[in-house]
């Protein structure tokens, strides 16, 4: 009987666990991909609210120059709300889907060069390079639970608004071609195109 009470106080504390969790817990995270980002480098971090079936994360990355050369002087701001609904929930997983809304700000110095045959010198030719960016995306994930931390995985598609310009430029810009993909990043945009996120978060909850 003693045994038997110990293990039903053991079940209710682990299902009160479970449902304070789903209510009532914050989960902080960051996302390690976004480091790796060559052309959106930056640091990442975003809180969620846990709301039983549902819940609310708001993401807000900082942009800056990495170790990869091209975007000189880089800084920007990127936010995002994602509202998940779970399809199944232990007390070790989650599995969701998702509706996803990204804003993203950046800008950058560059120059190109031009030779000036008829005076044979070489024209220098700064300019900043201005980066608008709009996301809607649709998502499946699963979050991976283990004590107070947690991993998010996520992937799926939808659509995304850029709007590239060239900000105080002299001379029109040759544009670049190939699969060098930091100069395609560069060029002067403006177009809705297809947007195939892969999302890694590892954090803890709160």
């Amino acid at each position: 009987m003693k045994h038997l009470f110990i293990l039903f106080l053991l079940s209710a504390s682990n299902a009160a666990a479970q449902t304070a969790f789903n209510k009532y817990s914050w989960q902080i995270k960051l996302a390690p991909l976004r480091l790796l980002d060559p052309v959106n480098h930056g640091l990442e971090l975003s809180t969620e609210k846990n709301h039983k079936k549902q819940s609310t994360q708001l993401t807000a990355a900082y942009l800056f120059q990495g170790r990869i050369d091209g975007y000189d002087n880089l800084r920007g701001l990127r936010l995002g709300i994602e509202k998940k609904f779970f399809t199944n929930q232990t007390n070790r997983f989650r599995n969701y889907f998702s509706i996803d809304m990204v804003l993203s700000q950046l800008r950058c110095d560059d120059v190109t060069y031009f030779n000036d045959t008829i005076n044979n010198i070489r024209i220098e030719d700064p300019f900043q390079i201005e980066k608008k960016l709009a996301i809607l995306q649709f998502k499946i994930g699963k979050q991976f639970l283990w004590n107070r931390f947690v991993i998010d995985i996520s992937a799926g598609a939808g659509a995304k608004y850029i709007r590239t310009k060239h900000i105080d430029r002299t001379y029109p810009p040759n544009k670049s071609r190939g699969l060098d993909i930091i100069l395609l990043s560069k060029n002067e945009v403006n177009r809705v195109t297809l947007n195939i996120p892969v999302t890694i978060r590892i954090g803890f909850i709160l």
